[in-house]
């Protein structure tokens, strides 16, 4: 799993804009696995 994380990162993570884009899995997935929930901050209230 490490080394499938860090390959991702190398390769796919300089691009992701967060908060923009949806994640989506990579690897094995299991029978157990739900959704994924996208809670994005609210940056308003930071200025």
């Amino acid at each position: 799993a490490n080394e499938l994380a860090r390959k991702l990162a190398d390769e796919q993570a300089p691009g992701f804009a967060c908060g923009k884009e949806k994640p989506v899995f990579h690897g094995k997935v299991g029978k157990k696995i739900s959704e994924p929930v996208y809670n994005y901050p609210d940056l308003t209230a930071a200025k």
